[in-house]
């Protein structure tokens, strides 16, 4: 963000508290809703930024701002709120205030139409504003990977799920999903579910191990024995016994989302993820199941591209894609053409959208050869924000995933990321 030739906020923060995870539908079959659906809006915005002088320094003390929401970037038209409000900055320039709380529920129902809101701030009586910050009133969410058990949690040492959830929930996140969700014992599981509903956070529970597909109707018990701690509680004998042990065990938690069930998967998948998702919905036809599929090339994000990839899995409740441009040679301005391809495939099945964005150094996977030196970079604030502007305008989708929080964590990039993003925080139920 350009500084200003007058005091104001150089940098904006903010967080719409529009109600948590508004109902999705999932226009075929009957109706799924994602957690607690049909709450009303509740009108607040929860607004925090750095204040600098004219030199660039920051302020501390007691300062009068104005604070401007419009709908467009270039303050088209009237804002939908202004007031004027005091500040109280620390000793680095920072505060946060409390915004629209004295607005009715109305406004806060014509915020929630927009995906996009921006936010300008300006001393009063000043002609200069500053430069608009970008806010999304679409949920989002970031995946985790960490054992309940303890065993093997990625991110800083001394990490456990439990924590990361905290640090999730304090940065104003609406969910998790956590390929390691289910390995530990069944109290560890309802332990972890039970804090993240206690720090407003929903689960999308992972069902996305391949093995969870193709073993799920035969016959044998290797689920069983691959997954030992949780299933020792389960009294079960055969594979699809403990998916079903599963399923029961997480669909009645207030913590409870929906289900990931396929993750990149290849196209000769789809007969035997269709199965898993028909045993999961014989169980619980309240919560959406979620298939998230990929470009194989994400210079090449085409229509295409990735329909051979999700078309196959349209029987799912939500269908989205994660595009990861930064380091690819693909500028992140191509999420609009990726995030357009999403939409379009989930709205020729009459599904929800979803969209997976990057927050990780593909140089953090040397592996996979995408790319070397100076390419390798984690995405700047500025490639962050218009990933997040274009999958919002572009895909209209109920919820954005960010991959991922350890990576973000290990780069030492999470304050950075969580300031760009500015996900939301939950209503109260």
């Amino acid at each position: 963000m350009k500084q200003s030739r007058y005091l104001h906020v150089i940098y904006v923060f903010a967080l719409l508290l529009v109600c948590y995870l508004r109902p999705l539908q999932a226009l075929s079959q009957e109706s799924v809703n994602v957690g607690e659906a049909g709450i009303g809006p509740q009108p607040h915005v929860h607004f925090s930024s750095t204040l600098f002088s004219e030199d660039g320094k920051t302020l501390a003390g007691f300062h009068l701002l104005t604070f401007f929401i419009h709908t467009s970037e270039d303050r088209d038209g009237d804002p939908l709120w202004t007031e004027t409000l005091p500040v109280q900055s620390d000793e680095n320039g920072n505060y946060t205030v409390d915004l629209m709380t004295s607005a009715s529920a109305g406004v806060a129902d014509v915020l929630d139409a927009h995906p996009l809101l921006y936010v300008r701030t300006s001393i009063p009586g000043s002609s200069s504003f500053s430069e608009a910050s970008v806010i999304t009133t679409i949920p989002q969410a970031i995946y985790q990977d960490c054992n309940l058990d303890g065993q093997s949690c990625s991110g800083p040492a001394g990490d456990t799920a439990i924590s990361q959830l905290d640090k999730i929930a304090a940065a104003n996140f609406s969910g998790v999903l956590n390929y390691s969700v289910f390995w530990g014992t069944k109290e560890e599981l309802l332990a972890y579910a039970a804090h993240a509903h206690a720090r407003h956070l929903k689960i999308m529970w992972t069902f996305n191990d391949p093995d969870f597909a193709k073993y799920s109707d035969k016959s044998g018990k290797y689920l069983i024995h691959d997954y030992s701690e949780i299933s020792a509680s389960c009294g079960c004998s055969t594979n699809r016994g403990f998916l079903g042990y599963l399923v029961n065990l997480v669909k009645d938690l207030p913590a409870t989302y929906g289900y990931s069930i396929a993750d990149e998967p290849m196209p000769d998948t789809a007969a035997n993820v269709h199965n898993l998702y028909n045993i999961i919905r014989a169980l619980d036809s309240k919560h959406p199941q979620m298939v998230n599929a990929t470009w194989d090339d994400a210079t090449n994000p085409s229509l295409a591209n990735l329909r051979k990839y999700l078309g196959p899995f349209s029987f799912a409740d939500i269908l989205g894609g994660d595009y990861y441009p930064i380091g690819t040679g693909a500028p992140a301005s191509d999420t609009a053409t990726a995030a357009s391809d999403v939409h379009t495939i989930a709205t020729t099945y009459g599904k929800a959208a979803e969209m997976a964005l990057q927050a990780f150094n593909w140089g953090q996977y040397p592996g996979d050869g995408v790319c070397s030196g100076s390419q390798c970079t984690y995405p700047t604030t500025r490639q962050l924000q218009t990933m997040l502007r274009d999958a919002a305008t572009e895909a209209k989708p109920k919820i954005i995933f960010w991959y991922d929080y350890w990576d973000t964590v290990n780069a030492g990039e999470w304050t950075n990321f969580v300031r760009a993003v500015n996900p939301q925080r939950p209503c109260e139920h």
